[in-house]
């Protein structure tokens, strides 16, 4: 993991995976087919400590604030999980076939979650069917806010320094609210 979040995939080698485990490169295809293979056992970790870090934190939704709350307790998350974070979100994406369907089904089941959230918060929602739609484009776009600030975070682009670690917070609490809207004035 740290090789990868360290340095493009690419100019990672399986010689390289082996000496930082202290494995011969053999004892590596033992366990695995390819340095691919280790990327995506690794981009499927992360993905399942993402998703029950959500199932969990979610539980406690029940207005638009507590949902705004959630996307900035997933961005602190994400940003404490530095080496297996940069994996998932900076060293992987677009890599191959493989990682971009998990990428794709994790995106998923944010959206989903996020729209739940955003239900119960917002009741009527659940009676309809425009606000329905409304809930699952608020979700996506939670989700979206959710990446960029992670793969901000995680690289120190310069928005993420020009504003500095609790201004870049605030921000995403900002944005987070502005997708939210309604939610929040009726919840």
């Amino acid at each position: 993991m740290e090789l990868f979040a360290s340095r493009p995939v690419e100019e990672v080698t399986v010689m390289d995976i082996a000496a930082q485990a202290d494995m011969t490169p053999a004892a590596v295809y033992y366990h695995f087919a390819s340095k691919e293979q280790i990327l995506l056992e690794a981009v499927v970790s992360f993905r399942d400590g993402l998703l029950a870090e959500v199932e969990d934190a979610s539980s406690s939704v029940s207005t638009g604030e507590d949902l705004v709350a959630l996307v900035v307790h997933l961005v602190d998350w994400c940003s404490a999980s530095v080496v297996p974070a940069r994996v998932y979100f900076v060293h992987s994406t677009g890599l191959n076939t493989l990682v971009e369907a998990v990428r794709r089904e994790t995106r998923c089941s944010l959206v989903d979650s996020f729209r739940f959230c955003a239900a119960v918060a917002h009741v009527e929602v659940l009676l309809d069917d425009v606000a329905t739609a409304e809930t699952g484009v608020v979700a996506a776009a939670l989700v979206s806010l959710l990446e960029i600030s992670v793969m901000s975070c995680l690289t120190h682009d310069s928005m993420f320094v020009a504003l500095g670690s609790e201004g870049f917070r605030e921000q995403v609490v900002l944005l987070a609210r502005r997708i939210i809207g309604p939610l929040l004035c009726e919840s």
